[in-house]
């Protein structure tokens, strides 16, 4: 990007950017110009006058982003099935905060399908909102995440009174907070978040930036981090340090996937059929399965019986 906060080179580089979304509702309320002709938008992919982008389904015989919806479909029964895993294991270590960040992960997969499968006409109030939630969402999972690594120390009881307050009262924030400038620069309610940027093609915002490109970087390293140290200092273990990061470099490697222009790439080769999301959301589901493994054997007497 040219500058901090902005996302003009995301939206038109980076095929199936769920935040476009908020950005196209704003852009077509003050500067319609910017986005062509009006008859093209409710055919109109995702992003902001995409270099390539999965046209809206229906659309020429278009099939939606397929191969991201089926990955999404195929990652929310395994964490289905996961969260019934972590009912089995009631004296595993931070249970009930791992079931809730599986949960948060879950809704977030249900709403991915929708904000970026191609599949609803863009330009609506309806997929405005849906993307302002699903950013919301995204922002709450990560202090899940770092909530559940901080319960591993025991600073306070896991499962109890005390941690449970402190998590969902940081859901509560960061899904609110997140929530309300996501909806403020899709429907400009207030001049705080909602004006145009200067100029209005580098869609400039830096909270939005920062809760949903920073904020998530920082929760993710500071989880690891605390679980290391947990492993190492408090465990005494080092092989369980190697899982976590295989799970880490998972993440990484994803959002390489989705937030770099190799997705146009794709999308190119492709005659618009795919895109690297789909790739993005795999290796997102396999960092979360490492991590499950990881989490289910850490009150384990021995991690020598872990199964690579």
């Amino acid at each position: 990007m040219n500058r901090f906060g902005e996302y003009e080179e995301l939206c038109k580089h980076v095929s199936s950017y769920a935040l476009c979304n908020l950005f196209y509702l704003q852009i077509q309320r003050e500067a319609p110009d910017l986005l062509g002709s009006a008859s093209q938008r409710p055919f109109a992919p995702v992003g902001i006058n995409p270099v390539c982008g999965i046209p809206k389904l229906d659309t020429d015989g278009s099939h939606s982003n397929l191969a991201n919806n089926v990955l999404c479909g195929v990652s929310i029964i395994m964490t289905l099935g996961f969260l019934w895993g972590c009912q089995k294991r009631i004296a595993a270590v931070g249970r009930v905060e791992f079931r809730a960040f599986l949960v948060t992960y879950f809704v977030s997969l249900v709403f991915q399908l929708v904000t970026a499968g191609a599949l609803l006409e863009q330009g609506t109030r309806a997929i405005g909102v849906l993307t302002a939630i699903h950013t919301g969402i995204v922002s709450a999972m990560f202090w899940t995440l770092l909530w559940y690594a901080i319960t591993t120390t025991q600073i306070l009881d896991d499962g109890g009174f005390g941690s449970l307050i402190v998590m969902h009262v940081g859901q509560l924030a960061f899904f609110v907070v997140t929530l309300y400038i996501s909806l403020d620069t899709a429907f400009g309610f207030t001049s705080t978040f909602g004006t145009l940027s200067h100029p209005p093609d580098s869609l400039r915002s830096i909270p939005l930036f920062v809760l949903t490109s920073i904020w998530p970087a920082a929760a993710a390293l500071g989880s690891f981090l605390v679980i290391t140290y947990v492993v190492v200092r408090v465990l005494h273990e080092r092989r369980p340090v190697y899982i976590y990061f295989a799970a880490a470099f998972a993440f990484i490697v994803a959002q390489v996937f989705r937030l770099s222009p190799v997705g146009r790439s794709i999308c190119q080769s492709s005659d618009m059929r795919v895109d690297a999301s789909f790739i993005a959301t795999f290796l997102e589901t396999v960092s979360i399965v490492v991590m499950y493994y990881a989490w289910a054997d850490m009150t384990k007497a021995s991690w020598d019986e872990f199964s690579y």
